[in-house]
């Protein structure tokens, strides 16, 4: 058996999104991300490929939709660990930058730990 690749027609991927459900989209999330995050639990440093930064990508794009905001951060420290310890920061970076900017959405750019998120080294 093939692993194959799949994905959607932007215009229906559009439409998909604009008149989905709402109770029907976090299930799809939900799915989405526990396939994802699966694909990628536990992985070795040293077997990361490029199906596994895609894996990673979706995953934070799906999770960001299902996790409790105080479950977030927790999972991105996770699952972006094996991806740091490999070197891939233009993969992990982007998605620190946008949690940086969920905190500050949801804590205010005032907050302690947006300011820790935040500080130049």
């Amino acid at each position: 058996m093939t692993d194959e690749k799949f994905s959607l027609h932007q215009l229906m991927r559009k439409n998909l999104q604009e008149y989905q459900d709402p109770t029907y989209r976090k299930e799809v999330h939900l799915f989405l991300h526990n396939y994802y995050s699966n694909k990628i639990k536990d992985i070795d440093v040293k077997s990361i490929t490029q199906e596994h930064e895609i894996a990673l990508i979706e995953a934070y794009y799906h999770t960001k939709e299902v996790l409790e905001f105080d479950d977030l951060g927790g999972w991105i420290v996770e699952y972006t660990e094996p991806f740091d310890k490999a070197g891939y920061w233009k993969t992990i970076h982007p998605m620190f930058n946008d949690l940086v900017e969920v905190f500050k959405e949801r804590l205010g750019s005032e907050h302690p730990y947006v300011g820790i998120l935040t500080k130049k080294n």
